[in-house]
């Protein structure tokens, strides 16, 4: 929103929608209008921080809530609402930092229309202001780490499934090889007119998976 004033009229212009300027309008049209610029500045300011204090609420207890879920194993889109928060609190911060700043060079200017009071007050809302900036800044480090937290529970679960895969494919390898060597179409192959060989062969089978398993068990690889 940018204000210009040269202490009899105040003409100010907007990109978005704000609330605080709507309730100033409707205000004025139940005839509870400011009395000067300065009173406008500063009430416009007080309304701008008090509707921004329940948005950072609701990020702080998103981000808080996204931490639990976190711990109660909820994973399935918590990548994508993490993203969502530091995104809105980034976009938020942009925004308020130069605030702080336009309200402080406010208050410390020595504009006639501006009276003590009106000062204190913009410096009261300054420093409302930089307590906001701290509790964005808070809690983007709570949803760093959240994500950071998110991202190892993800690379350790991708590790224990590879690690599955790998002890799968460790005690298939012999097995496949001693079939795979059975199955070719030459001949003297032993045991071929035998009726009893499959059986023989299976238990050797079922001997060699579970040998397999016992090497890795005794070496402690599972």
């Amino acid at each position: 929103m940018r204000i210009w004033s040269d202490g009899r009229r105040v003409v100010s212009c907007r990109k978005r929608f704000l609330v605080s300027e709507t309730d100033i309008v409707r205000a004025f049209q139940r005839g509870r209008g400011t009395r000067g610029p300065g009173d406008y500045i500063t009430l416009m300011a007080e309304k701008m921080v008090s509707h921004m204090g329940e948005v950072i609420e609701s990020l702080e207890d998103a981000s808080d809530g996204l931490s639990e879920r976190l711990l109660s194993g909820d994973t399935l889109t918590l990548r994508s609402e993490l993203a969502e928060v530091k995104r809105a609190i980034i976009r938020l911060r942009r925004y308020l930092a130069p605030q702080r700043e336009a309200l402080s060079g406010v208050s410390e200017s020595e504009l006639e229309w501006l009276n003590d009071m009106h000062r204190a007050r913009l410096r009261e809302i300054a420093d409302h202001t930089l307590r906001f900036l701290e509790d964005l800044d808070a809690a983007r480090e709570r949803a760093s780490v959240t994500q950071e937290e998110l991202l190892h529970h993800l690379s350790e679960q991708a590790e224990r499934r590879m690690f599955l895969l790998a002890v799968i494919t460790t005690v298939f390898l012999p097995l496949s090889f001693v079939t795979g060597l059975l199955g070719i179409n030459v001949g003297g192959i032993p045991g071929a007119d035998e009726p009893v060989a499959f059986l023989i062969v299976t238990l050797l089978l079922v001997v060699l998976a579970a040998g397999v398993l016992g090497v890795l068990w005794w070496r402690r690889w599972f």
